[in-house]
């Protein structure tokens, strides 16, 4: 049996070769990555508890409570970490759980409203935010209701 110029024993060795270092190139990049069930010393510290709890509660320029919005929240202690949540009815949303400094972000009909926020670790802060929607609240609004009416009260033709 006659073995083909383009499988010759000299080629296959060098791309043995090639596939053998390659592959330990790859495991000795691998040795320094901690493994998850390495194991943890008793003696070394605890991370702290984040305690703080953040209520917002968010308005449009008339003073109404803006229901359903979606409200972004991240911090970076001591691990990147974001969350989302929805105001209730009430335009109320809380974050429990939060260290001493991160971030809100808010989209709303009249643009992106983002603040840095310093937590008190002990007891609860309550904030209200008012937010300049152009108008944009009220029309959602009416439009809402013009939804759940019954066919025959609607004003606009579909």
């Amino acid at each position: 049996m006659e073995i083909p110029v383009q499988f010759s024993s000299s080629r296959a060795a060098g791309l043995r070769l090639l596939v053998l270092l390659s592959l330990g190139a790859l495991l000795a990049s691998c040795a320094g990555i901690p493994r998850p069930y390495a194991m943890v010393g008793l003696d070394s510290p605890r991370p702290p508890i984040n305690r703080g709890r953040v209520t917002l509660e968010l308005v449009d320029e008339y003073g109404m409570q803006m229901a359903g919005y979606m409200v972004d929240f991240g911090w970076e202690e001591p691990t990147f970490y974001k969350t989302r949540a929805s105001t209730d009815r009430n335009g109320r949303v809380t974050f429990s759980g939060v260290p001493e400094v991160a971030q809100v972000a808010i989209w709303h009909e009249g643009g992106y409203w983002e603040q840095t926020l310093i937590v008190p670790q002990s007891g609860r802060a309550d904030l209200r935010v008012m937010l300049d929607t152009r108008g944009g609240y009220q029309a959602r609004l009416a439009q809402e209701r013009e939804r759940l009416l019954p066919p025959s009260a609607r004003t606009t033709a579909k």
